[in-house]
């Protein structure tokens, strides 16, 4: 509002936002919504640190997490610091203390990092490439290079895998899994390295019980295909029909032999949750002979039956398998990346947290170049960006991960609510809460 006549009222947050620019010495957390000025109290919190001389300008470090919102950030500081200086000189304060600060500040804001997380990690292993086996020329991907390299990588892999004759590949054969339709389990884990994809090795199910409920499935199927009609019913078949039309088709033409094909026919009459089969009456031969067919392919495929706990054996076989073989094409793709110095984000993020978690005179180092950390607008912050902010502030003294802030560091991270992906946090439309954090470890 810029009316004279218009009278500003107090928000109702402001204690909050007094506190991001009066205490200094605490570390805090701001959650807020979008367009509640987060951003600006960030800027304000920089400012309050040059004025009050607590951190001289080449030791603040301000991270966000795009080019954009760090090109607008680092503007807006300057702009600030130029208003706050001229408004000193212009009410006679020029040879001030805090007008000194202000003016040294301005002619070295340069210094300051203001930029992407990102820019960050890369600045920082281009210093200590050899310390995590990197390439000192190595290269950042873009978006569109790093799909087709990832793609590239993949089928190569598999070629190899071929070429050598692999016995994983009669493995996933045997499970009725084509390797190249791994592909997106394959990208999925690539884009989530800090993730772990467990899964423990599950053998098929025994015989003797698949033999029992393919008997089960086979009268079953017997029963129910006398009672279809010969023709196509006018209103077309019912979704049991389907099923069953399937599932005589696929024995006839397959036989059910192999198991991948047996349990894909089992898992045709196994539904999830409570609700059974059902027919409609007028398209079947004999409508009352059709709902006893309904109700013994619910016995059959829905609730806690055998079919079902032997299909949900055989899917976990199966994944564990297609795991198995993923996790291990994406490690070999996250070395080729590091031998070839060809580096996506993940991989800065990542490596940087590596070396920070591993080197306490890289942690000593940083933390004397930078005195005060400030992160804002963590659009979709994954654990390996909080890990990597978590370890900048780590003392060499103690484990990073056990380790407690005894000493005023005045950090702040500010988070959008709606764009977090940590923890479902409710979305504020003012900085409702300013939390103090006397500890800052990664989960």
């Amino acid at each position: 509002m810029t009316d004279p006549d218009v009278l500003s009222l107090p928000l109702p947050d402001a204690r909050a936002r007094d506190a991001i620019i009066r205490d200094l010495d605490d570390n805090l957390l701001v959650e807020a919504g979008a367009g509640s000025g987060k951003t600006t109290e960030l800027v304000s919190r920089m400012l309050a640190l040059l004025e009050s001389g607590v951190a001289d300008v080449d030791r603040i470090a301000a991270v966000t997490f795009t080019r954009k919102a760090a090109g607008e950030l680092r503007e807006r500081f300057q702009v600030r610091v130029e208003q706050r200086l001229a408004q000193e000189r212009s009410e006679g304060r020029s040879e001030d203390l805090v007008a000194e600060r202000l003016s040294a500040a301005l002619d070295n804001i340069d210094r300051a990092f203001i930029g992407t997380i990102h820019a960050f990690c890369a600045r920082l292993l281009r210093e200590r490439p050899l310390e995590v086996g990197l390439d000192p020329a190595f290269e950042e991907m873009a978006v569109e290079e790093r799909i087709m390299q990832r793609r590239r990588f993949w089928q190569a892999y598999l070629e190899r895998l071929a070429r050598d004759s692999d016995p994983v590949l009669e493995e996933l054969a045997q499970a009725g899994l084509r390797p190249a339709s791994l592909y997106g389990l394959f990208e999925h884990v690539v884009e989530n390295p800090d993730v772990s994809f467990e899964a423990e090795a599950a053998d098929p199910p025994p015989p003797p019980e698949v033999a029992a409920v393919r008997a089960e499935l086979e009268a079953l199927v017997d029963h129910a295909w006398e009672l279809m009609p010969d023709r196509q019913p006018e209103k077309d078949w019912d979704s049991l029909q389907k099923k069953i039309r399937t599932l005589h088709f696929t024995r006839e033409i397959t036989g059910w032999d192999s198991q991948a094909d047996l349990f894909e026919a089992i898992a045709t009459l196994c539904k999830q949750g409570t609700r059974g089969h059902t027919v409609t009456q007028n398209r079947w031969k004999n409508g009352q002979m059709a709902k006893g067919v309904a109700e013994r392919a619910t016995a059959f495929g829905v609730g806690d039956t055998p079919a079902r706990k032997l299909v949900s054996r055989w899917y976990a076989h199966r994944y564990a398998l297609a795991i198995r073989l993923v996790d291990h094409a994406a490690r070999e793709f996250a070395a080729h990346r590091l031998r070839m110095g060809q580096l996506d984000f993940q991989d800065l993020l990542l490596l940087t947290a590596k070396l920070l978690r591993e080197s306490p005179r890289v942690r000593r180092d940083l933390g004397e170049r930078y005195s005060r950390l400030l992160v804002t607008s963590s659009r979709t912050p994954i654990p390996c960006r909080r890990r990597s902010s978590s370890c900048w502030r780590r003392s060499p003294r103690t484990p990073w991960r056990k380790r407690r802030t005894s000493r005023p560091t005045g950090e702040r991270s500010c988070l959008d609510p709606a764009r977090s992906s940590w923890s479902a946090i409710r979305s504020r439309a003012s900085i409702a809460s300013v939390g103090r954090t006397s500890s800052y470890t990664a989960s």
